[in-house]
């Protein structure tokens, strides 16, 4: 069945997470050919939510799920958006998750065992600035690396009180460490600014004080003082929530110098959204080219990693490319690896890896910075030298090894030492010097080597072999009276006729052949 060609278009096409699913109408629902109000979006999600995992409790109604899995957490704000089919159910119903874990922190083999939920999916995208949208697959390992990150995070937030002091509204004013969007300049406020913001901190602490004293003036019925609410932190997330972006959990009260690089990475983060929102609805569409007409070409990033270094890292960094071996190039990374960042480093040194830099720094850390590493030649004697000694004793005697009167042979010991030594012969086969040896430890209740060592240290010792010629001597011998023999026979046989000359002559030329020849 062919689905109508119906062209619908809703809010969530300009969504920045739900822009690229188009809009239309859902194979799995072709009745549904219109738009609707999200708030009428009211379909029971229970078993969506425990096909995944998820905690009923957390999310209870089809569109709030809907507007989550866009990454708008402020749902309240977008009730009055329309929404068509197909972003309803590829964002409710329809949705699926991928089998690994998507946690920016996972590393490893780790398996999903349940999904993500609200809170944990705003800590992340506030966090780390990645969407998991809600039902996504984590696993255990990295649901515990999360919780340890946010209750870091959380030691550094906002103090009880949502007031600030003047001296903490002079020390933000003060602070330079804005970041601006991604190729943009910094913006930094100007005194005017810093002004307002002190009377409308000292508006603030003296009608705090009224109410103090209007609670004292009360008798029996006595109540809490309310704490009053940080209207501009509400006004800053409800302009936020509404261009489609997280909201701000807390002021920073922490110095910058203090704060973790998580706790900076989020703040600036934030400052980039909002000034890039700011931007986009004072010029939609030319958000660059204004903030070079208000502040300048020259951003925060660019000077940073443009600003010249002094002659001695020039000197370094020229010393490390022209080495020729890894041990000076670490020996020299080491000198610069203790004071700079990473990024830095990187930055600095082209093809450098964080491997590299990694290695230069523990060997700062064992070593110190620039100091040679002095390798020692590493010997392993795997065989007990009380047992080595004893064969060696045993096939030394002069039962098996007799002198020379002459010559000398040099021995080569593991550890690179050469001893010279008389030259000796050994008068015993190899396999029945092993042999004797070890009945010789069997009668004595030693326990020797293994049989093969014990012939990989005759090898090694040196000592020549005595050959017999004996064998040699004999045959020679024996063939010489056969000849004589054949002659005797040839004089007996030729007294009977006149052959006996041309076998003497053939005799006589085999015997010159096989004795002279040879």
């Amino acid at each position: 069945m062919d689905m109508p060609s119906v062209r619908l278009q809703c809010d969530f096409s300009n969504f920045e997470y739900s822009k690229a699913i188009e809009c239309g109408v859902n194979p799995s629902y072709p009745r549904e050919l219109n738009t609707v109000q999200l708030n009428r979006c009211t379909k029971n999600i229970r078993s969506h939510l425990q096909k995944w995992k998820v905690a009923a409790y957390d999310v209870n109604v089809e569109w709030k799920l809907i507007l989550l899995r866009c990454g708008l957490f402020d749902v309240d704000a977008y009730t009055d958006k329309t929404i068509c089919p197909a972003h309803r159910y590829k964002l409710g119903f329809s949705w699926t998750s991928s089998r690994k874990c998507c946690h920016p922190l996972h590393k490893g083999k780790g398996k999903p065992f349940r999904g993500v939920n609200k809170a944990t999916s705003r800590e992340m995208f506030d966090r780390w600035g990645t969407l998991v949208t809600v039902g996504t697959g984590i696993c255990r390992g990295c649901l515990s690396k999360h919780k340890q990150a946010v209750t870091h995070q959380t030691a550094e937030q906002l103090p009880p009180s949502d007031v600030l002091s003047k001296e903490q509204v002079e020390q933000q004013c003060t602070t330079s460490d804005f970041t601006s969007p991604a190729g943009v300049p910094s913006l930094q406020p100007t005194d005017t600014e810093c002004t307002s913001v002190h009377e409308q901190t000292s508006e603030s602490s003296s009608t705090n004080g009224d109410i103090t004293q209007d609670v004292g003036a009360l008798d029996s019925s006595w109540a809490p003082t309310p704490r009053p609410k940080n209207v501009k932190l509400q006004s800053l997330n409800t302009f936020l929530t509404q261009g489609g972006m997280s909201a701000v959990d807390g002021q920073l009260h922490l110095s910058l110098d203090k704060a973790s690089d998580s706790t900076i990475r989020y703040y600036r983060r934030k400052a980039k959204e909002a000034f890039g929102l700011v931007l986009h609805c004072l010029a939609p569409g030319q958000e660059d080219g204004l903030m070079k007409i208000t502040i300048g070409e020259t951003t925060a990033e660019s000077s940073q990693s443009g600003q010249d270094f002094d002659s001695s890292t020039r000197s370094l960094v020229e010393c490390y490319q022209t080495a020729d071996n890894w041990c000076t190039k670490r020996q020299i990374l080491s000198i610069l690896a203790r004071n700079m960042t990473k990024q830095r480093l990187l930055q600095l040194i082209p093809g450098l890896t964080i491997y590299r830099i990694d290695a230069a720094r523990k060997h700062a850390k064992e070593s110190g910075g620039g100091q040679p590493v002095e390798l020692e030649p590493i010997t392993r004697s795997r065989l007990q030298k009380t047992k080595v000694d004893h064969f060696i004793q045993f096939i030394s005697r002069p039962e098996f090894v007799q002198d020379v009167a002459f010559g000398t042979r040099r021995l080569k010991l593991t550890q690179g030492e050469k001893i010279e030594i008389p030259n000796v012969v050994r008068t015993v086969v190899v396999s029945r010097l092993v042999d004797l040896y070890q009945v010789y430890c069997h009668e004595t209740g030693f326990t020797p080597l293994g049989r093969s060592s014990l012939f990989s240290i005759t090898q090694v010792c040196a000592a020549a072999k005595k050959k017999s010629l004996s064998g040699l001597d004999n045959i020679a011998a024996e063939a010489s009276e056969g000849f004589d023999a054949m002659d005797r026979l040839i004089g007996l046989l030729g007294e009977f006729g006149e052959f006996s000359t041309a076998l003497n002559q053939q005799l006589h030329f085999h015997w010159l052949f096989k004795f002279v020849g040879r």
